[in-house]
């Protein structure tokens, strides 16, 4: 009977994104995902009992597959949808060496997050964060 569980266990669960086209835009701004981005979501460790309390152990991962994130804006009061190209301005946003990567966090019991580590997830590559 599930109702008489004392734990829940979400250990090695994951969620996994693959974009093939992302934006959001408020007001004069926008944000454009680069094609094909993939997110991840790993749970290394979970446990939690009939209360919901318990710690987790959870990695963030991400590759912009080279590309950056782009942020477009454009005059305040106008539309960034309506607006022609050249009254866009454009930068991208993440530097290259953050473009991939990974980030591991523990939440505790009350909720508070604390990072333990921060690097590329590629091997032969040191974060800027090591």
């Amino acid at each position: 009977n599930p109702l008489e569980a004392f734990e829940l266990c979400f250990s090695d669960s994951f969620l996994n994104f693959k974009m093939k086209e992302c934006s959001t835009t408020l007001a004069h701004r926008r944000i454009i995902i680069p094609t094909e981005t993939i997110l991840s979501l790993v749970v290394v460790e979970s446990i939690l009992d009939m209360t919901f309390e318990g710690t987790s152990l959870c990695e963030i991962s991400w590759d912009f597959q080279g590309s950056s994130p782009i942020l477009q804006v454009t005059d305040y009061g106008r539309c960034i949808e309506d607006v022609a190209h050249e009254d866009k301005r454009q930068l991208p946003i993440l530097i290259s060496a953050l473009r991939q990567g990974r980030v591991n966090f523990r939440v505790s019991s009350v909720g508070g997050i604390t990072f333990q580590k921060a690097k590329t997830s590629r091997s032969y590559r040191e974060g800027l964060y090591d």
